[in-house]
């Protein structure tokens, strides 16, 4: 009861004006952080804290096994335009598995349509036997691509365990799609909303039978266009469908079950937070979001990892020490293949390359996560300062409660660098400052703009009884009392004028007041 009744004396020194203003942003804020009204300003916001922190704060360096083999520029002007026959597929294939001994490819080429029999018969008898992992696509509707959390999580998981996509038909085209990796059951009581598809092209059969795996190669666009996030899994039909990078990972170490969620499993409504992949050798964790999504921490600016052209390798030319016992992924960087993306690091980025930064980060246990406590501690931390600065604002100055509130922000600044640097956390960042900068700012510059004032009344008022600096610094500092009786030695001029009596009675007192001035000034 008595930290209560002080902290109502405290509070009670609030101005009104900063409590409406701090609980207005915390709304918003709190509004957006838990998706009930998302802010516009907000999300480009964090999308640029986001990118800032991903473009200077990259992975530790690793020692990757991965190599990108390159359908380059000069690919397409020595072998011909895209796409090329499979009978050079075939050839680059066994160039690679033959005389460079790769240990895994991951193809990030589409094979959903029949060329001829001779050359799909070549192509499969190239993939068989080896550790080769297919890539194929999904449409999404056109109206978004995931479930919003918004909506109840009761709601949208029925939805899903009924049908991904509503009033959307679901059909493979001329192809096939492997098994799925897991049951849509996994998602039942979870609030989890996994990205949802309608249709795919799928892999030509014999191709999928000889693959050692396969898997999807969608990218995710952020709503400003920007390419942050892979799907881990894909909702399609009633099964979830993995990325080409997990596969390749699951391949690479000779083979894995999937699982999901072995942390939370036993909490009802809880997020699935972590895919692990699981053989007897070893456990592959791999952390996602809500969405399902894993996020990418890129190393660096389009060529971080070794490129070798496709012509170098079919011709021999290329270094064999650069690709034995390598991950290799084989796609393109050419502009007119349209496999470019927008990133955090680049504009121009080559898709392929984004699947080599997933198995690196996957290999190298160094994905990005966004913990399920993320939003509480972003409503907790801005409902503390807040509160704080309401206390504070009442007594403390405003350059001090300026100086506190600048304290504050590197302090949380700090913290959400080292968690993303050392813990791969992503914690967002933008709503909080916001809601700080905003809130308390506005609170803070109200109050400056209220002591100015005062201070200015201060001054008028006992500048006409006191000499205009000591109300100067009355106003400055209105605790100190510079009218209190002291003691000190001081010089005293006594002035007699002559005849003043008769002149304080004859004259108004605006003449003596006059008279007065023009005698003792030059004194």
């Amino acid at each position: 009861m008595k930290l209560l009744r002080l902290l109502a004396h405290y509070l009670g020194a609030a101005r009104p004006f900063s409590v409406i203003v701090l609980a207005t942003v915390y709304v918003i804020v709190a509004c957006h952080v838990l998706q009930i009204v998302p802010n516009g300003l907000l999300q480009v916001l964090e999308g640029y804290v986001y990118n800032q922190r991903v473009r200077f704060l990259p992975p530790k360096p690793q020692i990757d096994p991965i190599v990108i083999v390159d359908i380059d520029e000069a690919s397409l002007a020595q072998l011909g335009r895209w796409p090329w026959t499979r009978f050079r597929l075939a050839a680059l294939i066994n160039q690679l598995f033959d005389q460079y001994e790769i240990h895994t490819l991951g193809l990030d080429v589409l094979l959903a349509e029949p060329e001829s029999e001779s050359a799909d018969a070549a192509l499969a008898a190239a993939i068989e036997g080896r550790r080769v992992v297919a890539a194929y696509h999904f449409a999404y509707p056109t109206k978004g691509l995931a479930a919003s959390p918004s909506q109840t999580a009761e709601a949208q998981q029925g939805a899903a365990l009924k049908s991904p996509v509503k009033d959307l038909p679901l059909q493979v085209v001329s192809s096939t799609l492997p098994e799925s990796d897991l049951s849509l059951e996994v998602l039942r009581d979870r609030y989890s909303f996994p990205v949802q598809a309608k249709s795919s092209p799928g892999i030509l059969e014999r191709f999928l039978q000889v693959s050692a795996d396969a898997g999807h190669i969608n990218p995710q666009l952020d709503d400003d266009g920007v390419t942050r996030r892979v799907p881990a899994l894909v909702s399609y039909s009633q099964g979830l469908y993995t990325s080409l990078s997990i596969a390749v990972v699951r391949t690479a170490i000779g083979g894995a079950a999937m699982q999901a969620d072995q942390i939370n499993h036993r909490v009802p409504g809880a997020a699935i937070e972590w895919i692990e992949l699981v053989n007897p050798r070893q456990s592959v964790w791999i952390p996602v979001d809500r969405e399902l999504m894993m996020q990418i921490p890129f190393k660096g600016p389009p060529g971080s990892f070794r490129y070798v052209s496709a012509v170098d390798v079919l011709k021999g030319q290329a270094d064999p020490a650069l690709l034995k016992d390598k991950i290799v992924f084989l796609g393109t960087s050419a502009s007119g293949l349209f496999d470019l993306r927008n990133t955090p690091v680049s504009t121009v980025f080559p898709g392929v390359e984004i699947h080599a930064n997933a198995v690196s980060a996957i290999l190298n246990q160094q994905l990005l996560h966004k913990p399920a406590w993320t939003d509480a501690w972003q409503l907790i931390v801005l409902a503390l300062v807040m509160f704080a600065s309401l206390i504070v604002m009442g007594y403390a100055t405003p350059v001090l409660a300026l100086a506190g509130l600048i304290l504050i922000l590197v302090a949380i600044v700090g913290l959400n660098l080292y968690w993303w640097q050392e813990k791969f956390w992503v914690v967002p960042l933008a709503p909080t400052l916001f809601g700080i900068v905003a809130g308390v700012g506005a609170a803070l510059l109200e109050r400056w703009v209220s002591a100015f004032r005062q201070s200015k009344r201060v001054e008028g008022t006992f500048a006409r009884y006191v000499p205009k600096e000591v109300a100067r610094r009355l106003a400055r500092d209105p605790d100190r009392d510079l009218m209190k009786a002291r003691q000190h030695q001081l010089t005293i001029m006594f002035t007699d004028i002559a005849g003043f009596t008769g002149l304080a009675r004859k004259l108004p007192p605006e003449q003596i007041a006059q008279l007065l001035r023009e005698v003792l000034t030059p004194l």
